[in-house]
């Protein structure tokens, strides 16, 4: 996801049950489209016995034990049949003009994938390969990105015709740090953007006011 994944993987994503909870439907202002979700199957590894072979794509070795990864399978965003499209959803919504933060309540994303080509498309979900961008909109000047210091490992995801995937980044109103060693500082109130890009593929930019 975007914070730090324990190792790379590779799963396939089904189509899951829209988001319940605190979140809204995503045709609520100031975004539009198809919801998108998807639960994740089958990891890398597996057990083996007696030298059989483990699941997941891994070769078992003896002893009762599997070892190895599994296939990634799929093809690269941007590739013939993988037309990858991203959105990004706020956890709040507003009937006129962009959602209000009080001081004290924490912006929530969610980043929506779907695919919307003709084969299976392969992208990273990891926090460097799912970058998410907050942008003052008075100085235009960029004060956070989910990549910046970020050292989680790739993880690879595989979704299929039509499927979605959404993956959720909460941002605690500071600026990125000028050194991964230093102190984030808090940003101050005022209008801001937030947009997301995977594998190259870009979200509309999507506006929020902090008090």
């Amino acid at each position: 996801g975007a914070g730090a994944s324990p190792s790379s993987s590779s799963t396939i994503i089904t189509p899951g049950a829209v988001p319940t909870g605190s979140l809204p439907p995503i045709n609520s202002y100031p975004v539009t489209g198809p919801t998108a979700s998807g639960t994740a199957s089958a990891p890398a590894g597996g057990s083996g016995g007696n030298g059989a072979a483990g699941g997941g794509g891994g070769s078992g070795t003896g002893g009762g034990s599997g070892s190895g990864s599994g296939s990634v399978g799929g093809v690269p965003v941007g590739s013939t049949g993988c037309v990858l499209s991203v959105q990004v959803q706020l956890d709040k919504t507003s009937p006129s003009g962009p959602p209000v933060y009080a001081s004290g309540q924490d912006p929530a994303f969610n980043v929506i994938l779907r695919n919307q080509g003709t084969g299976n498309c392969r992208f990273d979900v990891s926090g460097k390969g799912v970058v998410v961008t907050v942008t003052s909109v008075d100085s235009n000047a960029q004060v956070w990105s989910s990549a910046i210091c970020n050292t989680s490992k790739e993880d690879l995801r595989v979704l299929g015709p039509a499927d979605g995937f959404t993956e959720p980044v909460k941002w605690t109103r500071v600026q990125s740090p000028a050194g991964c060693a230093a102190t984030p500082q808090p940003v101050g109130a005022g209008s801001y953007a937030v947009t997301a890009a995977v594998s190259g593929v870009s979200a509309a930019s999507v506006q929020f006011t902090l008090q």
